[in-house]
C-alpha cells in the first residue's frame, strides 16, 4: 500500500463530493484540449510542410500523432487526478508504464487501419482517428482506475463504458450530419476532449452516487463482489498448496 493512502479509503469507498466531480470534469476538458490542440497543430503543420508525398505519409504521421496526443491527454489527466484525489492516485510509475504499453499496442493495431484508409480518403481517415481516440482513451482510463483502486474496478468499468457510449454517439452524429471540413476539425480537435470528458464525468458522478449510497445504507456491493472473489481465490490457493504438500 502507498504510504500516504488514507486508512479509511482502504476499508470503504473513497470519499468524493460534488465539487470534486466538477473539478475532475474541468481537468478532463483541459487535458483533452491539450491533446486535441496538439493533434490539430501537428497535422496541419505536416500538411503545410509536406506537399507532394503527404497522401502517402499522412496515415503514418496521423497514427503517430494520435499515439502522442492520447498519451499526453491521459498523463495530463492522471496528474490532475493526483491533485484532486491525492490518496487514490499514488501509483504513478505503474500507471504510466501500463498506459504506455497499452497505447503502444493500440498504435500497432490501428496503424494498418490508417494505411488502409489512405491519405486521400479524408473522411475514412478521420473515422479511424476518432475510433482510435475513443478506444485508447477508454482502455487507458480503465487501466489507471484498476491500478489506482482495483477493489472498485467494476464501478469504473460500468461508468466508463456509459461515458464511452455517449462519446461514440457524439462521433456518430458528427460523421453523419456534417461536411468533411467539420468532420476533420471534430476528429482532430474534439474527439479526445469529448471522449475523456464524458468518461470522466460519468465515472466520478457514479463514484459520488455510490459513496452517497454507501453512507446512507451501509451497502458496499462492489467491495462484496471483490471480497468474495478474493476469499474464493485464497481458499483455492491454500487447497492447491495443501494438495501439493500431501503429494510430495
Amino acid at each position: 500500500m502507498a504510504n500516504n493512502t488514507v486508512q479509511e479509503d482502504l476499508l470503504w469507498p473513497p470519499r468524493i463530493d460534488i465539487v470534486s466531480v466538477g473539478v475532475s470534469a474541468m481537468s478532463s476538458f483541459v487535458a483533452g484540449s491539450i491533446g486535441g490542440i496538439f493533434s490539430l497543430l501537428c497535422t496541419f503543420f505536416f500538411l503545410t510542410a509536406v506537399e507532394t508525398s503527404s497522401p502517402t505519409i499522412l496515415p503514418y504521421v496521423l497514427s503517430l500523432v494520435a499515439l502522442v496526443a492520447i498519451l499526453l491527454t491521459i498523463y495530463t489527466q492522471t496528474y490532475f487526478n493526483g491533485l484532486v484525489f491525492p490518496n487514490k492516485y499514488v501509483r504513478w510509475a505503474q500507471e504510466t508504464a501500463q498506459v504506455f504499453g497499452f497505447n503502444l499496442l493500440m498504435y500497432i493495431l490501428f496503424t494498418p487501419l490508417y494505411v488502409y484508409a489512405g491519405g486521400d480518403q479524408a473522411e475514412l481517415l478521420m473515422m479511424v482517428f476518432s475510433m482510435h481516440a475513443l478506444i485508447a482513451t477508454l482502455g487507458s482510463i480503465l487501466i489507471v482506475e484498476i491500478i489506482a483502486l482495483y477493489r472498485y474496478s467494476l464501478l469504473a468499468l460500468y461508468s466508463s463504458f456509459i461515458g464511452f457510449f455517449f462519446a461514440t454517439c457524439s462521433s456518430f452524429m458528427f460523421f453523419t450530419g456534417t461536411d468533411i471540413s467539420k468532420k476533420i476539425l471534430y476528429s482532430l480537435a474534439c474527439s479526445l476532449v469529448i471522449s475523456i470528458f464524458a468518461q470522466t464525468v460519468f465515472r466520478t458522478l457514479f463514484e459520488f452516487l455510490y459513496y452517497k449510497l454507501y453512507v446512507a445504507t451501509g451497502m458496499d456491493l462492489f467491495w462484496s463482489v471483490f471480497a468474495e472473489i478474493q476469499e474464493d481465490e485464497t481458499a483455492r490457493v491454500k487447497e492447491a498448496e495443501k494438495s501439493l504438500t500431501q503429494f510430495n
